[in-house]
């Protein structure tokens, strides 16, 4: 299986196959007036590709999860990032503090009773200096699969080299160093995420990713 280019918002938020309980439309306001909207990377197109990827991964596991799990699920993966200052100079942890604040604030009526499983699943998007924290359930699972997996997205020298180092305030050059670092740590948890990018896929982004450092150098 390999990660469509393409999703449908409508799918994710209108929920026209029943995944989950309701629609998510409250939330795609929110995700469009966050202030973090136009950050380099954690920015308004990263948070629907999360989601979109989020989504596929609970159509996979639709059988291990209730709909009212996979609702909780996409929340925060709408939230994930929340108010994200769009620079490095914030802890990480503080970020997510931040974004679980946002699901207290932002819930809609019929996810009041949800916010601390909502919060929970924010919470293991933390990403530390050896990287996520262990998941301790299937949605804590899809959500650091799926906010990770943008390393593996098409366009994702413009995102890691244009955004992320943005972000990072730092050179090409060195963001793709930190780049091979992060995918030799990488690896997938969820069913989902392992059957659409094995190590394979993985091993192929790295040769990528060196192939491009190779050649910025050579003609720098």
């Amino acid at each position: 299986m390999s990660e469509l280019v393409t999703g449908s918002i409508g799918d994710v938020f209108g929920n026209p196959h029943h995944l989950y309980e309701g629609d998510l439309w409250h939330y795609f306001r929110v995700i469009n007036n966050a202030p973090n909207a136009r950050n380099p990377y954690h920015n308004t197109r990263h948070v629907l590709h999360t989601m979109w990827l989020m989504y596929r991964a609970c159509e996979y596991h639709a059988a291990e999860l209730s709909k009212r799990r996979i609702r909780n699920t996409l929340v925060a993966g709408g939230l994930h990032d929340h108010g994200h200052p769009g620079h490095n100079r914030v802890p990480d942890a503080q970020n997510i503090l931040i974004a679980q604040a946002a699901v207290a604030r932002y819930a809609a009526p019929e996810d009041k009773l949800e916010v601390p499983r909502i919060k929970k699943i924010v919470g293991a998007s933390l990403f530390t200096k050896n990287g996520h924290l262990p998941a301790e359930s299937l949605e804590e699972e899809i959500m650091q699969d799926c906010d990770t997996a943008q390393a593996m997205n098409p366009a994702w020298y413009a995102l890691i080299c244009d955004g992320l180092a943005v972000e990072f305030d730092i050179e090409r050059e060195v963001m793709l160093e930190r780049q091979l670092v992060f995918l030799e740590k990488l690896h997938f948890q969820c069913q989902w995420a392992k059957t659409t990018y094995p190590q394979s896929a993985i091993d192929m982004k790295r040769r990528e990713t060196e192939t491009i450092l190779k050649g910025l150098r050579a003609h720098s």
